[in-house]
């Protein structure tokens, strides 16, 4: 459908395929099932890949329903989407039964059509295709309703059907032609005839466990018979009539996620596709009576399926006995051929664990793809093995049942062996396709042996709590109990059990265990008690001591403050253990000095007086100082006080210098008064000022 002239809402919806239907509602299974006879199908018959083609791709995408016209074998598949890149919406391809598209293929109409499944009329040889409404982030597209093509593609009755958005119903046809349709609104399978008019509702209102809840799936078989996939009641019933109404006559499979039901027309085997999570869709056969004869399929169904809604769809071809089962997610047919199914091969590897009363066994097992119904170990002792070979065995579970086509580790612990006996034991895998054991192998266990047990000192002791440590090497024994006891003294009077799991090995496995609660500064001792089937062993004592309390320190005001000096104060009580202290102190709360004790603390529980001188202090300064004291419980930091020192006294005064009054001028030259000289001085210039000399006297 080309996307010509598509809105933009259109377009988002395209983009967002396949949409996420309605999870509580899977996608419906269409089968074409006509009346064709067949010998009834052999317990080692099943399913394989078919040899020549395995798959068919197709050219749409997320296929859902499948319908086999039993006249033509034609092939027809419902495509909610025809191309994501182009954002092309659904259609109808119609294969012949090489798988190859003809030539009217494929069918489609114009619009938004999303096509969920499809059936045969087999009066017509035309197809009924089923329309449903995905429910995107852009919107609602699409229509619940059912389309009519010839068998070449020619469009004819379309008529209305009641599902919501998000209900992706498949459907069915009888004999008749009948068209089966289930009904999400109502609960029910609604029956139409070719010219949509509604002929029956069938509720299953007398059905163990109730009515249908979410029917999502039909099927009939050669008699007309009605195969319901029972979605939200998680089975799949069998309706039976005899010219009336519909009635229960059996449940098929109940409690395994069933998503698809489809019938062989040739025989009436019925298959059903369960789906459980990413990667686990298979499709278990059951024949007329309802008798589980294949389970085949895991590990081949592996896209990246959302949700079980998008989960395939099964058609079988009468005529070949081939199965054409949808993949939505690989966007293929893929194609199953009725044969005589391959056994799993069992390979039992070597003991591992082997302990003095235990083992685990191992060995792989290969499903090939048919799911195992059984699997676990024989094992005895090598001297019964020798006389009566695994008649007398015991059997071990697997650890799991095998599907797939993969090589599957499976393994078996056992308990409660004879210490230093040897043993004998084998693997046996069983499918639907029979039973293969594995070859045999041996082991001896250990000889019995006690436990060894020692306790180490402990770490992390405080006033109330510690870690008690120890090791356990059981020598391969079975560990029934180990516990830690502990106490004051050497009372042991609690016990605890270890905190690590010990496993039958043979090396030293570590236990410690917190405890708390204890009292300061008191001896405890503890030790580790271990049994195992080599009796009870004890370790010897450890002995410890919690620490006292911390000391309880205080600061007091400071003394004797002057400019340079200061006497700081505080007291310590050590609460009986020795302790020491110091002072810290400085110009600011981050302190930078420290002065220590000048008195020892002691060790008793009575407080201590403690001083510490400072000198060489600036004055006029705000000094911060503390008491830290000290012993094996902590250190304590008494409160921050702090003092200033004195002020400094102010200078002394200096002496002034003389005030000169220059002289006023007065504009007169000033008067000179003569040199005078005192007796015994004379007149005389010197460096060119006249001054007074004294008198030089002669020598006579």
């Amino acid at each position: 459908m080309p996307n010509i002239g598509k809105s933009s809402a259109e377009k988002r919806a395209a983009s967002e395929w396949p949409p996420r239907f309605w999870l509580g509602i899977a996608f419906g299974l269409l089968l074409g099932a006509l009346l064709l006879a067949a010998p009834a199908a052999k317990a080692s018959l099943g399913y394989e890949p078919d040899p020549s083609t395995p798959s068919i791709a197709l050219d749409g995408e997320g296929p859902l329903g499948v319908a086999v016209d039993q006249s033509s074998q034609s092939i027809y598949v419902a495509m909610p989407l025809r191309s994501k890149a182009a954002r092309e919406f659904g259609q109808v391809e119609q294969l012949n039964s090489s798988g190859v598209a003809t030539a009217a293929s494929p069918f489609t109409i114009a619009g938004q059509p999303v096509f969920s499944g499809v059936a045969v009329n087999p009066v017509t040889h035309g197809i009924y295709a089923a329309e449903a409404i995905a429910s995107t982030s852009a919107g609602n597209f699409g229509t619940s309703r059912v389309d009519q093509f010839s068998s070449t593609g020619t469009l004819g009755v379309q008529f209305a059907t009641g599902n919501g958005p998000g209900i992706a119903p498949t459907i069915a046809t009888d004999s008749s032609g009948r068209l089966f349709y289930p009904s999400a609104s109502t609960n029910a399978i609604q029956v139409f005839n070719s010219a949509g008019a509604l002929q029956e509702t069938i509720s299953c209102s007398a059905c163990p466990g109730g009515s249908f809840d979410s029917p999502s799936g039909v099927a009939t078989d050669s008699q007309d018979n009605l195969y319901v996939v029972d979605f939200d009641n998680d089975r799949v019933i069998k309706l039976t009539h005899s010219g009336g109404p519909y009635v229960f006559a059996s449940v098929i499979q109940s409690g395994r996620h069933a998503v698809a039901v489809a019938v062989d027309p040739s025989d009436d085997s019925v298959l059903v596709g369960d789906y459980v999570d990413l990667g686990s869709y298979h499709i278990v056969a059951y024949n007329s009576s309802g008798a589980q004869f294949d389970d085949f399929g895991a590990g081949l169904f592996t896209g990246a399926v959302t949700d079980r809604s998008a989960a395939g769809q099964i058609a079988a071809n009468g005529t070949t006995h081939k199965l054409y089962v949808s993949d939505p997610a690989a966007n293929v047919l893929r194609v199953f051929s009725k044969v005589t199914i391959q056994l799993p091969t069992a390979t039992t590897n070597p003991a591992s664990s082997v302990g003095q009363v235990s083992a685990t066994l191992n060995a792989t097992v290969n499903a090939k793809l048919h799911a195992t119904i059984d699997c676990h170990f024989e094992y005895t002792t090598d001297a019964d093995f020798q006389a009566n070979g695994y008649a007398n065995a015991t059997d071990a579970p697997c650890s799991v049942l095998p599907t797939g086509s993969q090589n599957t580790a499976v393994s078996s612990s056992l308990t409660g062996l004879a210490s230093g006996t040897a043993y004998r034991f084998r693997v046996v895998a069983a499918s639907n396709a029979g039973s293969a054991n594995g070859s045999s192998a041996t082991f001896t266990t250990l000889a019995e042996t006690p436990a060894t047990v020692t306790v180490s000192p402990p770490s992390g002791v405080t006033q109330s709590g510690a870690t008690l440590a120890g090791k356990v090497n059981p020598h391969g024994g079975a560990v029934t109990d180990c516990h830690f006891e502990y106490g004051p003294g050497i009372s042991y009077s609690t016990s605890t059990p270890c905190n690590t799991e010990v496993g039958p090995v043979a090396t030293d496995v570590s236990q410690s265990l917190d405890v708390s609660g204890l009292s300061a500064k008191t001896s405890y001792n503890y030790r580790l008690s271990v049994t195992s089937n080599a009796g009870t062993v004890v370790s010897g004592g450890q002995e410890f001591t919690t620490l006292p309390p911390a000391p309880a320190v205080s600061t007091d005001s400071a003394t004797g403050i002057t400019q340079t000096t200061a006497t700081i104060a505080g007291t310590i009580n050590p609460n009986g253990a020795a302790a020491n202290c110091h002072f810290e102190y400085g110009p600011t709360a981050a302190y930078g000095i420290t002065g220590t004790c000048i008195t020892d603390p002691g060790a008793g529980v009575a407080a201590v007086a403690e001083t510490l001188e400072l000198t060489g202090l600036t004055a006029g300064t705000t000094y911060h100082y503390r008491l830290v004291g000290a012993n094996a419980g902590g250190t304590v930091q008494g409160l921050d006080r702090s003092f200033t020192t004195q002020a400094a006294p102010p200078p002394a005064a200096l002496p002034q210098p003389p005030v000169v009054i220059p002289p006023v001028d007065s504009g007169t030259p000033p008067v000179v008064k003569p040199l005078k000289c005192k007796k015994g001085f004379q007149k005389k210039k010197v460096r060119g000022k006249l001054k007074c000399v004294k008198k030089k006297r002669r020598r006579h």
